[in-house]
């Protein structure tokens, strides 16, 4: 999982310095500021007012009005002194790069989530402590001959839930504190692209939900072919993860005295069996597991490469020629007093032309 997250993060981030490299000029947002060294008088004459979206030249202080900002009719903003790097700086506190980025609803979902998952795995966690503890005690009582209520099945399966929900909700806090990293320094630099139709925000949508970034682009058919591929390989995770936990019951049940009653239904499989069996399935899980991830990287990449493409203007004037032509072949090579070696042939052929 964090890998994904990581992987992500690459992408959206590369695809921001891809769009800077093609964009020559710094884009400045300002809120209640629209240049220090500009006079109000200079700042009328040149028709700069508090709603215009404005750009400053990274070698000069001409201004020029921008016409995507025209389309847009928002102003482009960025005090000085506000960096991305210090929103990731401050998202170190959850929702502090939120905060930062004036984002106060994502502030409080960010810091509420991994607060919430933080102190329901260390809730867990105690739990999975106390069960353990009487578990321990009922076996010891049990081996020094003591007899003892406790239900061994009950109090293991207890313990191994209460475990297993302390890691859910521990890789989903780490979870949720990436995000909130990755959200509040890629937020930052979404809100300063200077593209009407951002690579960038449409990898950062896709990653936070499938699809989203397909929508963004109006590539609306591509979301059920999103969804297909996340269920198929979600089917698969799901059946084997089963199966594997069925199987590894049955073997420790066999070889555990104690542990549990065995499967009537597959008590046809030998003690071997039953192993090999059982690794084939986590075998399989775990390569659903990393399909499903491929799987949703390339809805990351697909979304970002059409939003690279959004724009692209394709000719009407599309052509398909093939074309007969005649020619004569002259030979380069001369003796003497540069008198050919061989006569011109006469060679023919096709022509073929593409536009586009």
């Amino acid at each position: 999982m964090y890998i994904l997250l990581f992987c992500s993060g690459l992408i959206a981030i590369s695809t921001h310095a891809q769009a800077q490299e093609t964009s020559p000029i710094d884009t400045i947002r300002t809120e209640d500021l629209i240049i220090d060294s500009l006079s109000t008088d200079k700042a009328k004459e040149s028709g700069i007012t508090k709603d215009s979206t404005i750009i400053l030249s990274a070698d000069t202080v001409s201004i020029s009005t921008s016409e995507y900002a025209k389309k847009r009719n928002r102003v482009v903003i960025l005090k000085p002194g506000r960096t991305a790097t210090k929103a990731a700086l401050w998202s170190l506190i959850p929702g502090g790069g939120q905060v930062y980025n004036k984002q106060y609803g994502r502030a409080a979902f960010f810091g509420g989530a991994t607060l919430g998952l933080t102190t329901l795995a260390i809730q867990q966690r105690q739990r999975y402590n106390r069960l353990y503890d009487e578990y321990i005690s009922a076996v010891n009582t049990q081996l020094s001959g003591t007899a003892t209520s406790a239900d061994f099945i009950q109090l293991r399966d207890d313990k191994r839930r209460a475990l297993r929900n302390a890691n859910l909700a521990l890789n989903g806090a780490f979870f949720m504190y990436g995000l909130n990293i990755l959200d509040a320094f890629s937020s930052f630099h979404i809100a300063q692209a200077p593209v009407e139709h951002s690579p960038l925000r449409a990898a950062f949508r896709s990653a936070v939900v499938p699809g989203w970034g397909q929508a963004y682009n109006r590539k609306f058919w591509k979301i059920p072919i999103v969804y297909a591929g996340l269920g198929v390989t979600g089917g698969f995770i799901y059946f084997n993860t089963f199966k594997y936990r069925q199987f590894r019951r049955e073997y420790l049940a066999r070889v555990r005295p104690g542990y549990g009653s065995t499967d009537a239904s597959l008590s046809i499989y030998a003690d071997d069996a039953i192993l090999r069996i059982k690794r084939d399935y986590q075998r399989n899980m775990e390569i659903s597991l990393i399909a499903a991830f491929i799987w949703y990287l390339m809805n990351v990449a697909d979304a970002t490469v059409d939003a690279h493409l959004y724009n692209w203007n394709v000719d009407d004037d599309l052509s398909f020629r093939v074309q007969p032509f005649t020619g004569n072949l002259v030979s380069n090579e001369t003796i003497g007093l540069q008198m050919p070696v061989a006569p011109p042939q006469t060679l023919g052929g096709l022509r073929i032309s593409l536009t586009f």
